[in-house]
């Protein structure tokens, strides 16, 4: 993704310093739902984030998505599935009881 921050430009500036799975998105209604969307003519650096099925790993950079229990949207949030448990460190535990486990942030996604 990239982005142009001063009208006018004649070159965009590469989010992630142009690493892979970097996107400029934007949030849209889509089917009722707020969702993330691929957006071009971005004007901001705030546009630039994770692609959908990406996260934000700990040296800030953006990676694969692949761990089970959890869905990555686009700009690097992440959310634990239902019937998963994950503390805020993104280390995921399925639940025996998916009722106690009904999925959200990580951190906040089981009952006491």
């Amino acid at each position: 993704g990239e982005y142009a921050d001063v009208a006018g430009s004649t070159a965009c500036k590469a989010c992630g310093a142009g690493a892979p799975l970097w996107t400029t998105m934007r949030k849209l209604l889509v089917q009722g739902e707020n969702r993330w969307v691929s957006t071009d003519a971005a004007t901001d650096e705030a546009a630039c984030g994770c692609d959908i099925g990406a996260r934000i790993d700990v040296e800030g950079g953006c990676v694969k998505c692949d761990i089970d229990g959890i869905d990555c949207p686009g700009m690097g949030e992440v959310y634990v599935l239902p019937g998963y448990y994950s503390p805020t460190n993104l280390s995921v535990f399925k639940c025996r009881s998916s009722k106690a486990c009904p999925g959200g942030p990580p951190g906040s996604t089981c009952e006491e």
